[in-house]
């Protein structure tokens, strides 16, 4: 299947958001906050703009989607989403995520362009799991 067309939605619906200036999730402790994990992540995202990301970042900040707020996820999320169905990779772990983004962020077409996400994120897992 073809998958342009929810790249469009979301490019359409995401792009030209504003960078937030917080990027881990607000419930991490200030302990936890000074972990050396944590300030890689701070420093590789940290003034990471999304114009400047490739594929490689697009990996990276999948893989560390868990720690990301929701500001940043929704902020990045026009570039996963292109970079994902581009790259044949890592649908499972953006969708989870997706899948956990607090609505309150969202205005009701970002809902519903979302809630189509998901459904293509699910039917490429299955074409991938059909070439396997």
């Amino acid at each position: 299947m073809e998958y342009h067309n929810i790249i469009k939605k979301i490019n359409e619906e995401f792009s030209g958001i504003k960078r937030p200036k917080d990027i881990l999730y607000y419930d991490i402790s200030e302990k936890d906050r000074n972990n050396k994990i944590y300030q890689k992540i701070i420093k590789d995202y940290g003034e990471l703009e999304i114009d400047n990301i490739d594929n490689s970042f697009c990996s990276m900040i999948i893989c560390d989607l868990e720690l990301l707020n929701e500001e940043i996820v929704i902020y990045f999320l026009p570039k996963l989403v292109e970079h994902v169905f581009n790259t044949d990779g890592n649908a499972f772990l953006l969708k989870q995520r997706i899948k956990k983004i607090d609505r309150k962020y969202l205005n009701e077409n970002q809902q519903i362009v979302l809630k189509k996400l998901i459904a293509n994120l699910e039917e490429f897992e299955n074409e991938l799991d059909d070439l396997v």
